[in-house]
This record gives C-alpha cells, structure tokens and sequence, in this order.
C-alpha cells in the first residue's frame, strides 16, 4: 500500500501574507505514518516557488525527515512551481540528504542534471548535445512495484511528447506506476492547456497506476478515474489552495453554503482510496443586499456559520450605497485578519440603467445598454434578468435586415476609410515632390 500527494505548495503566500497551513500538514504526516505506507509519492509543487526562506526550508526539511526515519521513502518529481531553470532546484538538496528520492526535473530535459546516493534510485547516463544527464527510477523490494518512474512539468508539447516515449526503453522495465505532473485531457476538469497529454498516450504506455500532480481538485471525488483497467489518478491538493478550492457561500435570497473536499489517496494497485482532512476555513462569499440593515442581517448569519473562517467577500447591490458605509459594517462583523479580500460592486456614479421599449432601428442603443448592464458590476442573474427583458420581443426577420444594413454600413465606411487614406497618402507624396501649385502641379505629377 501506497500514499499519493501532489499540489502541497508550501510558503504559499496571499497578496504578500504567509498563507500556507503548516497544523494541516503536520497533521497529514502524522496520519500517513500512522498508516505505515510502503512509500509516499509526491507528484510536483511541493513547494509554492522555487526559492523559499530559510525557516520554511528548515521546516519542511524536519517534517520530511520523520517518514525517512520511519523507513518510509518518498519519491518525488519537479512541479511547475518547483521549477528553477536558472540552477539547481531545493529537490536536489532534499536528495543529497537522503529526505527525499526525486526522479525528475521540471526543466526543458526532464531529466536530472546531477544523481545522489540512495538505495530506493537507480541512473542511467544519457548524453544530450555532449552534455550528461541521469534518467532515474525508483526500486523496490516489493513484490507489486519493482520499480517507479516518474516525469516532472514539462513546458512543450513537442519535448513532452519525446519524453514519454522514454518510458518504453528498457531501463524502465515495471509498469507499475507512473509520475506526472501535467493536465490529461478528459480528466483534469479544467480549461485545456497548450501542452495538455491525450489520455490514449498514456493507457498506451501500459502503466497500471498513473499518480498525476498539478490539477487541485481530485477526480477521485467524482469517480473518473479508471481507464481501460489503469487508474489515472490527480490526488488533488492537500489543502485550499486557490480561490477556486474555496468553500463557497452563496446568500441572495437564502443562504447557502458547499463544503469543498481535500486529501490525499491511498491505492495498492488494486483499490482507490481518499483520504479526507480537515482543511482550512476558508470561504469564498456572495453577498447580495439592498440596504445596510439586511447587509448587516446576512454578514452575522454568515459570521455564526463558519465560525472563525477566513474570506474572500462578494458583496452586490443595486443600489446607490456609499463603501465607507458598507465597509464599517464589514468591520463591526468580522475582525479585521478574517477577511482576505473584499470586492464590492455597486452603481454609486455610474449612469441609471433604463430599460426602453425594444427598436430594431436602434440596434446600437441596445448594445450600449448592455454593455452599460455588464460593466456595471451587477450580480448574473441581474444581468441575466434585464438582457431577457431587452430582447423578448425580438423578431428575427427584422434584426436579420438590420443587421444587414449594418454591415453594408460596415462595408461603407471601410471603402470611405480607404479612400480617406489614399488621399492622404497623394497629399504627401505630392508635397514631397515640392512641385504643386494651382494652375499645373498636380498633373505634372500625375505625368511622372
């Protein structure tokens, strides 16, 4: 039985401020030894960045060091975050110290620039423009995994794509488990990225578990994780560690409120296990109100439900209230460390949006009023409300003729603007040439 982490991001700071919650993960250590894995994979972004201060060093060096004494090892590749092209990464300071094994650096290579003692990692020499690199595994005693591969964050789909192939050479002779931190198409949940893997090159290396890194949300949560008999698995964070992980408070009308999920997971190759903890009170807020009194209302229902929780707060009104006002009451509800963000949007200076009877002879006016709508700052559904009211009684045959008029105005004062240029350009050419008057020069010009 294995541990599978990824996304830990220590130092992780907010707007300056130390953000990182060090009583979760020494937490999560003592859980894992409790477990007594055979080992821990960590699968990129250990840390937030790839240069930290000394005391997070220090600390992150003792806390690692209590699963080396407990005869665990922890095998890790390189995560965006961890990257560090200019030098050498803190991942070849953990190895040298025997913390950590890393398989794999997050540069253009992929492979590790210098190889260290240790008796879980076997290098291979490799020679890329007379320059010498290690491939490196992980082995083991075990009678399930002999051995564990692993390729870091890699910026290029070209060098991604070469680098994979590197896992059918016979160096790499188990196919057990497979270390990656990248976006796979299909699983990762998020918006596709520039060097994203095609899940069929993957399947079609033939590994049984691949332990992905650098999505936040785990799929394990969703159960999408099997594929033709392989488990491809993104752990997720251990922590909240951006906005979008944020327990969400929604309160218009009513209240309410979605718990979000974080840990780390637990496999043997033959089952999937997530291993929840108790992560961070942070909160991300909707707020809509109508006067200071219902603000106020809501912010204290709000305050006794999470308790001492951080937040970032949404606040939304349509009506003309001053911040000041708002932020004094924000103050007199929450203390002032609670609150990591604010964003308060209102109508104060800004014009009165009317909604007029609908004209298809003034298409551009009713593309202002909804660029007036959607600058406003106003919550969706308001939006959403007024854009339905603009367009209900829209008749397709005459916006399609209006739109044709637009765009043979369109095509108008393109050709006028052509002309414009032109002529401009015959002005100074003519000017250039120092021979115009009245009576002959410009078709002296036109002459030559």
């Amino acid at each position: 039985m294995f541990v599978h982490l990824a996304d830990i991001h220590i130092g992780q700071t907010y707007r300056g401020k130390k953000f990182f919650n060090w009583k979760l993960f020494k937490e999560t250590i003592s859980k894992i030894i409790n477990l007594s894995p055979e080992f821990v994979l960590i699968s990129g972004d250990l840390f937030d960045k790839p240069i930290i201060d000394n005391e997070t060093l220090i600390e992150t060096l003792n806390l690692l060091n209590k699963l080396k004494n407990k005869g665990i090892p922890i095998f890790t590749i390189e995560g965006n975050h961890d990257c560090n092209n200019t030098s050498l990464s803190y991942y070849y300071l953990f190895s040298q110290l025997g913390v950590i094994n890393n398989l794999s650096s997050g540069d253009k290579v992929g492979f590790l620039k210098r190889k260290y003692e240790s008796e879980f990692v076997e290098f291979k020499e490799v020679k890329i423009k007379d320059k010498v690199f290690y491939k490196a595994k992980g082995v083991l005693g075990s009678n399930k995994i002999k051995e564990i591969h692993g390729l870091a964050y890699i910026r290029t789909k070209e060098m991604l794509n070469l680098l994979l192939k590197e896992f059918k050479d016979s160096f790499f002779k188990d196919k057990s488990v497979l270390m990656l931190h990248q976006s796979v198409e299909n699983i990762s949940g998020v918006p596709k990225e520039f060097n994203e893997i095609n899940i069929e090159e993957l399947i079609n290396l033939n590994y049984k578990y691949y332990a992905l890194g650098h999505i936040h949300r785990s799929n394990v949560l969703n159960n999408k994780y099997l594929f033709k008999n392989s488990f491809l698995v993104y752990s997720g964070s251990l922590d909240l560690t951006d906005k979008s992980l944020f327990h969400k408070i929604e309160f218009a009308k009513e209240l309410k409120i979605k718990k979000q999920k974080t840990g780390f997971v637990i496999s043997d190759l033959k089952n999937i296990k997530f291993e929840e903890v108790q992560n961070s009170n942070y909160y991300d807020i909707y707020l809509e109100f109508n006067d200071l009194n219902e603000l106020k209302m809501k912010l204290e229902k709000i305050n006794e439900t999470i308790k001492e929780g951080k937040a970032i707060i949404e606040l939304f009104t349509l009506n003309k209230i001053k911040r000041e006002r708002v932020f004094d009451i924000l103050e007199k509800v929450f203390e002032k460390e609670r609150i990591i963000d604010i964003n308060y949007n209102f109508t104060e200076e800004k014009e009165e949006i009317e909604i007029t009877e609908f004209s298809f002879g003034k298409i551009n006016g009713l593309l202002e009023q909804f660029e007036a709508i959607k600058e406003s700052g106003l919550s969706k559904e308001f939006i959403k409300s007024k854009v339905l009211e603009l367009v209900k009684n829209l008749d397709i045959q005459d916006l399609s003729n209006e739109l044709e008029n637009i765009e043979k105005k369109s095509e108008l004062k393109r050709i006028n603007k052509k002309i414009v240029e032109e002529d401009k350009e015959l002005q100074r050419l003519v000017e250039e040439n120092k021979f115009f008057n009245k009576e002959e020069g410009i078709f002296k010009f036109l002459k030559q």
